[in-house]
């Protein structure tokens, strides 16, 4: 019924098949990006999203919502470990991308966004924060996003770190420009800004070691 009838014919099996293991792996909160999918059953993304729906629709399932930390985990350990040797460089890249992308959408500029922009938006960042080159197209080309739409997203988050730098006794020095060579003392003022929030007790500015 989900091929219309035309089951084994054509290049329906492989695409069907990718679209059944794409929604088992959701079914489970497991992160398998369709990206992922459609480069092993060798389809479009576009193509192969049409068959997840009808998959869904026809078996009235209703998958849990995207997870955007579970598919940045697994897309820093997918391009990294391989090619990056360094064991406690990896585990800083994805603790401070994790915590980027909470503060994204605390912000709301992951709500009606494609999340793998993103994805690849704070990857790149947090790679060339920690002196991994990293660049944006290729890093689009992998997962099979626009060049443009990432361009996008990442300076959104440039923006953001900005205007949260604000706060900083230095602030009014910050640009886009320089946002990287500050993005360390930014990032950890906004953990212990977390923290506080979370009812453990303040810690002035002058603590954090500037």
């Amino acid at each position: 019924t989900i091929t219309k009838g035309e089951y084994g014919q054509g290049d329906w099996l492989p695409v069907l098949t990718g679209a059944c293991a794409y929604v088992v792996m959701r079914k489970d909160n497991k992160p398998l990006p369709l990206f992922e999918v459609t480069d092993m059953v060798g389809c479009d993304i576009f193509e192969l999203g049409r068959m997840v729906n009808q998959v869904v629709d026809f078996l009235e399932l209703k998958l849990p919502e995207f997870n955007i930390m579970n598919s940045f985990e697994w897309v820093v350990k997918t391009c990294f470990d391989e090619n990056l040797k360094e064991k406690e460089k990896i585990e800083r890249i994805l603790k401070q991308g994790i915590f980027l992308m909470q503060c994204l959408v605390k912000w709301y500029l992951t709500t009606g966004r494609r999340p793998i922009s993103i994805i690849a938006a704070v990857l790149v960042f947090v790679a060339q924060l920690n002196e991994v080159d990293v660049r944006l197209e290729d890093m689009a080309k992998e997962l099979h996003v626009a060049v443009g739409t990432c361009e996008l997203r990442y300076k959104e988050l440039l923006n953001n770190l900005v205007k949260v730098a604000q706060a900083l006794p230095w602030g009014k020095d910050i640009t886009v420009e320089n946002i990287m060579k500050n993005a360390r003392f930014v990032i950890q003022y906004m953990e212990l800004k977390s923290m506080s929030k979370h009812g453990e007790k303040r810690k002035r500015l002058e603590h954090v070691g500037f």
